[in-house]
């Protein structure tokens, strides 16, 4: 049964929109095809200057690493955690089950592309909430059945995962600690699709956005 959306639950998403909005510098540490890259990101700097790629596997990256890292964070968005209320389908919104320390709430997503549409019956997210600090600790996206993404793509796997916190010498400020991501499927004409990719944030620092 449907609900509407609780005053803590949306005191808490309000809470994550104050990370986003906020400038933020911070080092990623992703895992991706095997590989380890570490890059720092600066919100005041200017176009793909923002990102810099400091190692990869532990070596500095060479001069090919350096161009195709560029090339990957060409347009890149300083934010791509999209507001979390607009990805809400109100009406599938409804508390699934309650412990002692969280409550857990399912929805439906809402995509805003047509072409994404018809993916929302096929996934539900699962929302975490810390009844103790009233934040959400975490958000998780899977599919419950298999879909076809794109004309092209056949996806038999898809998990979604955002996990948030407070970092002692940060304060009371809430902020995102890791994110996962997996496809499996297949490409027609191409072959297999295997996406795996694990990014943690740490060493946050906020900065003056108008230096």
């Amino acid at each position: 049964m449907s609900q509407a959306i609780p005053s803590c639950v949306r005191d808490a998403i309000a809470e994550l929109q104050a990370f986003k909005e906020q400038p933020w510098a911070v080092t990623m540490t992703t895992e991706r095809d095997a590989k380890q890259y570490i890059e720092r990101f600066n919100p005041t700097l200017d176009g793909v200057e923002r990102w810099k790629l400091l190692s990869v596997n532990g070596k500095a990256p060479s001069k090919d690493q350096l161009s195709r890292h560029r090339k990957r964070c060409e347009g890149q968005k300083d934010n791509v955690m999209p507001d979390l209320m607009d990805c809400i389908q109100a009406d599938s919104f409804r508390l699934a089950r309650e412990d002692q320390h969280y409550q857990y709430f399912e929805f439906r997503p809402k995509f805003d592309k047509p072409l994404y549409a018809q993916v929302a019956k096929h996934v539900l997210a699962t929302l975490w909430f810390d009844k103790s600090g009233e934040f959400i600790e975490r958000l998780q996206i899977a599919n419950e059945s298999q879909f076809t993404a794109m004309p092209s793509v056949k996806v038999n796997q898809f998990f979604g995962l955002a996990r948030f916190g407070y970092e002692k010498r940060m304060g009371s400020s809430l902020l995102l600690l890791e994110t996962q991501m997996v496809i499996k499927g297949k490409k027609f004409f191409i072959g297999e699709l295997d996406r795996t990719e694990r990014v943690t944030y740490s060493n946050y620092e906020l900065l003056d956005e108008h230096s």
